[in-house]
């Protein structure tokens, strides 16, 4: 018998290889993905580290837009384990490419039987009423994100948020009326952060430590950005 990888499997499954048609319509598109944090910061369970993972998941997300559509570019900010990218590095350089998008990739930690997904876009509440930073765009994709990702990886979902309303409520007196994460408040362009699971499950950092997982994952933000 034939066994498939999980990322060929999921692949299969939905139709799509790594040999499928080429996807146009990105040719006037550019994308700054971030893989979160560096070298080996945040160490999960069984040590194995939140920068690590995302920086793979980043790699292998690259690659595919880069390979598979006609984007016309995607940057990222840290290529390899040894880097140290501060926070002010990353939203810089995307905002001095002026790029449309910024996509930041973190995984969650908390306690050991917490595992979901959340999206975070740069927004509050004012009035009642969900308001998203200008230029626009984080989030939608934190909706089709919120989709596709915690449908591959079967675990809870927390669903899309404006990121202040999310950490800070809904304020009163109105006050803080711009986006609460770094990312989100310092670039110049639509943006989106992403906790794909906690790498404080035992279950999912096991996982996470797995290659063809990583690319299962950059293959449901593959969809979710399609």
């Amino acid at each position: 018998m034939r066994f498939l990888t999980l990322a060929a499997l999921l692949a299969a499954t939905l139709g799509l290889s790594a040999s499928a048609q080429e996807v146009t319509g990105l040719s006037d598109w550019t994308l700054y993905l971030d893989p979160g944090h560096s070298q080996n910061e945040n160490v999960g369970i069984y040590g194995y580290s939140e920068a690590r993972k995302t920086l793979r998941v980043g790699l292998a997300l690259k690659e595919m837009l880069e390979t598979r559509t006609d984007i016309e570019a995607v940057h990222i900010s840290r290529t390899n384990d040894q880097q140290l990218v501060s926070l002010s590095q990353r939203t810089d350089e995307a905002n001095s490419l002026g790029v449309d998008f910024f996509q930041s990739i973190h995984s969650d930690a908390g306690g050991p039987s917490s595992n979901s997904t959340l999206m975070l876009y740069g927004g509050w509440r004012q009035n009642g009423v969900t308001v998203e930073k200008t230029p626009t765009g984080g989030g939608a994709m934190a909706d089709e994100l919120d989709e596709t990702l915690t449908e591959a990886m079967r675990n809870g979902r927390r669903g899309p948020y404006a990121d202040r309303t999310f950490y800070q409520g809904f304020p009163f007196p109105h006050a803080n009326l711009f986006p609460y994460l770094f990312v989100n408040r310092t670039t110049n362009m639509a943006s989106n952060l992403s906790e794909a699971g906690f790498h404080t499950n035992p279950t999912q950092n096991t996982l996470n430590m797995n290659a063809d997982w990583k690319v299962l994952e950059a293959q449901a933000m593959f969809w979710g950005i399609l």
